[in-house]
C-alpha cells in the first residue's frame, strides 16, 4: 500500500511536470517566442532611431532567426534608406493574427512641398508557421474579397474623410468639390501601390496620398478596413 502511494505521488508529480512543460512550450509557440533571435525583445522592435531634421525615423527589425526574415529585414533597410534626408518621419506598426505577422511602415515626407506631406507605406505579411510571405491574392481569398471590394472601401473612406473636412470648415465645398479633393491628393483607382495589413483579424488597406495642412487641416487618415462579404 505504501509503495502504491509512493508510485502514485511520483506519477502525479511527473504528470504535473509534463503538463507544465507542455503549457510553456505551447505558450511559447503561440507567442512565437521560440522563433526569436533575442528572447528579451519583442518579435518586432525598433532597431535604431534616426533624426531627420524636425522628424524622427523609427526603423523596425523582425526578431526571428530565419533566412526569409533576414531577406525581409534587408528589404526594410533598403526601403527606408531612400528616405535618409531631412523632413521625413517614419513610424511602424505590427500585429500578429493567428500565424500571420503583419508589419506596416508608414512614411511621412514633409519635404515634398510647402504645406504638403506625401504619405506612403510598405507592408509585410508573413506566415510564421510555414515561414513564407503571404501574397495579396492569398489575403484576398482568405477574406473573400476582390478588387472591387477594396476600391469601394477606399472610395467610401475618402468620401467620409472629405465630408468631415467640409463639416469642420477645413475645406470649402464651393471652392473644392470631391473630385478636386481626390485630384489634389493624387488619388486614383490603381491598387498597385496599396499595402495590406491584418489588425485584430480584419484586413486593412493603406493607400498612399498627398496630405495638405492648410488652415491647420486634418488629422491624417491612414487606413481603411475592407468590408468583407
Amino acid at each position: 500500500m505504501k509503495k502504491k502511494k509512493i508510485l502514485f505521488s511520483i506519477f502525479t508529480v511527473l504528470s504535473l511536470t509534463l503538463l507544465i512543460i507542455y503549457y510553456i512550450i505551447n505558450k511559447s509557440s503561440r507567442n512565437f517566442d521560440n522563433l526569436k533571435i533575442d528572447s528579451t525583445k519583442k518579435i518586432v522592435y525598433t532597431e535604431f532611431i534616426a533624426q531627420a531634421g524636425d522628424y524622427y525615423q523609427y526603423i523596425p527589425t523582425i526578431n526571428i532567426n530565419n533566412s526569409l526574415i533576414t531577406d525581409i529585414n534587408h528589404h526594410i533597410q533598403e526601403y527606408v534608406s531612400q528616405f535618409e534626408k531631412e523632413g521625413i518621419g517614419i513610424v511602424y506598426e505590427y500585429s500578429i493574427s493567428g500565424n500571420i505577422l503583419s508589419l506596416i511602415i508608414k512614411v511621412h515626407d514633409h519635404s515634398y512641398a510647402e504645406s504638403a506631406t506625401v504619405i506612403s507605406f510598405q507592408s509585410y505579411n508573413i506566415d510564421l508557421k510555414n515561414k513564407k510571405i503571404v501574397s495579396n491574392n492569398t489575403l484576398f481569398q482568405f477574406f473573400n474579397i476582390n478588387e472591387d471590394d477594396i476600391n469601394s472601401s477606399l472610395t467610401n473612406g475618402f468620401d467620409r474623410y472629405y465630408h468631415k473636412l467640409v463639416e469642420n470648415s477645413i475645406i470649402d465645398s464651393n471652392e473644392c468639390d470631391y473630385d478636386c479633393f481626390i485630384n489634389g491628393r493624387e488619388l486614383d483607382s490603381d491598387l498597385k501601390n496599396v499595402q495590406y495589413f491584418i489588425r485584430e483579424g480584419k484586413l486593412i488597406a493603406f493607400k498612399p496620398y498627398v496630405s495638405y495642412t492648410y488652415h491647420e487641416e486634418e488629422e491624417n487618415i491612414y487606413d481603411f478596413e475592407i468590408s468583407t462579404k
